[in-house]
């Protein structure tokens, strides 16, 4: 992939001890990362001089591919998500006259089950991720990640996406003696927050949390790793046992910052009220923080093509609107600094009463990628993505640690992108819910995906269940052939090719080893039965080159 260096318009402004006008009013849409900070007003995050137009983020003028709504939403609470829009490709050759270059991702222009970089084939992203990308002694974890080896890692694995995520809260539990870092506020005094520590200000960002942010998503995209970078997550603001900690770690319980702000605005305990738009009982000074930090960190990456921003973590059902809201505040901010990027709304987390929450939610909301909680549909056999949005399949979401190797296969062939959490090297074997071998055959099979994926023209396939007697095939649709076909309890398996033509290649993988094998060439032009060499799960690519 391409990717711009010049100089991310965020760490310019981030000066130690400059305010970055996070108190701007809520749902103020410009913002202040792309503007000079020697005018900026640290009330409203306004500028007098604002000079950027894209010219300084590596880029030519606006980009706008994937991107024509226009979110006036966002200048206000609206707590109802734009409509969802079709993605557009710009075409730089047709008036420069030189070859385009690849720029962030968009949805596919025709096949919106993948993506785009704007002049190369269709991508889907395939990887692992494990909850301390970016911060060090998370989830209190004694553990810094050593980020060049874990994409080392990614590299061995022939995997191309990693999810970069967040914990809010500096601090877990009571008896927690660590504390998360960096954050993205910094922590002046006076007074001292329930960590012990000075308390945050949250007018003002810390640069070294968006430097770290810049800089691992720089480093992989050295390496053709796409990062999806989590914006908030919900677990650190209320605990299902009842008002304690972590909520009383957050930055913006009351005890903890020096800006009389407080997201627990029914005083319960708990910091629910976090993710609510004012109108439905949330505070105004929290979402202009909120909105103020969703375009720094858009800023932090702007000079590069490799990010994704995921809204929150399984948020609560309860906070689709307000998710709904940030989508369109993030979008509002990309179109302003002419960088659009892919924006997500994933896995809503359970609710008192209901395991999966309504996931319809999100399939029908603005975000340009999804990713489903429910494990009832999308663990065993999950359903074919119809093209209606770009679906994440991230056992985070489904099945945490309870993922194999023949998921990861039945996403792909249906049409979803596979995406695992993992120990990796931060938790160590606890049988059964951590499984070294299983977990090497899944990394095997996300890497032998990706592979396959690059060997086929994906913009033109689709799930095709009904031509293999498996229910689980990949095809392209324009040829009849190449086809992805999984024999989940081994072969043989039917597979129709009246509508591809000649001799066409068979080649095996075994999920269990990670080892490929040739098989006998079949016809096409009709119905063939695939014999796979093996006992046990297996996948055929028939018809590649």
């Amino acid at each position: 992939m391409h990717v711009h260096r010049s100089t991310p318009p965020l760490l310019t402004l981030l000066l130690p001890g400059l305010l970055v006008g996070c108190g701007a009013r809520a749902g103020d849409t410009e913002g202040a990362a792309s503007t000079d900070v020697s005018t900026m007003d640290a009330t409203t995050g306004a500028s007098t001089s604002a000079s950027d137009d894209g010219a300084t983020l590596g880029t030519s003028g606006d980009d706008t591919r994937g991107d024509s709504t226009d979110d006036s939403s966002a200048t206000t609470s609206e707590t109802t998500a734009p409509a969802t829009t079709e993605a557009t490709t710009d075409d730089p050759s047709a008036t420069t006259g030189t070859d385009p270059e690849p720029g962030p991702l968009t949805v596919h222009p025709t096949n919106p089950r993948y993506f785009h970089d704007g002049v190369g084939p269709a991508i889907v992203l395939v990887g692992v991720n494990h909850g301390w990308e970016l911060q060090d002694d998370a989830w209190t974890s004694d553990y810094t990640l050593d980020f060049d080896g874990f994409l080392d890692y990614l590299e061995g694995h022939h995997h191309n996406f990693i999810r970069l995520w967040r914990v809010e809260a500096a601090k877990q539990t009571a008896d927690d003696a660590l504390l998360a870092g960096p954050m993205p506020y910094l922590r002046t005094g006076p007074g001292v927050a329930n960590d012990g520590q000075p308390r945050f200000d949250l007018d003002q960002l810390d640069p070294a949390y968006f430097q770290r942010l810049h800089e691992r998503c720089a480093a992989a995209a050295d390496r053709g790793v796409y990062v999806d970078i989590m914006l908030f997550e919900r677990h650190s603001t209320f605990d299902h046992k009842g008002p304690a900690w972590p909520w009383r770690g957050h930055p913006f319980h009351a005890d903890n910052n020096v800006n009389g702000v407080d997201a627990d605005v029914n005083a319960d305990g708990q910091g629910r009220e976090y993710f609510l738009l004012p109108e439905e009982g949330g505070d105004a000074d929290v979402l202009a923080r909120q909105e103020a930090f969703v375009r720094a960190a858009i800023d932090a990456v702007a000079d590069l093509d490799n990010a994704l921003f995921e809204i929150c973590n399984e948020c609560k059902p309860e906070a689709n609107a307000w998710q709904a809201h940030m989508i369109a505040v993030a979008r509002a901010h990309m179109r302003a600094i002419g960088r659009v990027y892919p924006v997500g709304f994933t896995g809503p987390g359970k609710d008192d009463n209901n395991q999966f929450p309504d996931f319809q939610v999100q399939l029908q909301s603005a975000a340009d990628f999804v990713s489903p909680r429910d494990d009832a549909a999308y663990r065993t056999d999950p359903p074919a993505n119809d093209g209606a949005k770009v679906i994440f399949a991230d056992s985070d979401h489904i099945d945490p640690y309870g993922r194999d190797e023949l998921w990861v296969w039945k996403s792909f062939v249906r049409g979803l992108h596979p995406q695992a959490l993992e120990a990796y090297d931060v938790l160590p074997p606890d049988p059964p819910a951590i499984d070294p071998d299983r977990d090497a055959r899944v990394r095997q099979s996300l890497g032998a995906c990706l592979e396959v994926a690059e060997r086929v023209d994906l913009a033109a396939t689709a799930p095709a269940g009904d031509l293999c007697s498996s229910g689980y095939c990949l095809v392209d649709m324009s040829l009849g052939a190449p086809a992805i076909v999984l024999a989940p309890d081994g072969g043989p398996v039917e597979l129709d090719l009246t509508a591809a033509a000649g001799a066409l290649a068979v080649e095996w993988f075994e999920l269990a080893t990670g080892a490929w094998t040739k098989g006998a060439d079949v016809e096409g032009g009709g119905p063939v039965t695939l014999i796979p060499p093996f006992e046990g799960p297996a996948a055929a690519l028939v018809g590649a080159e």
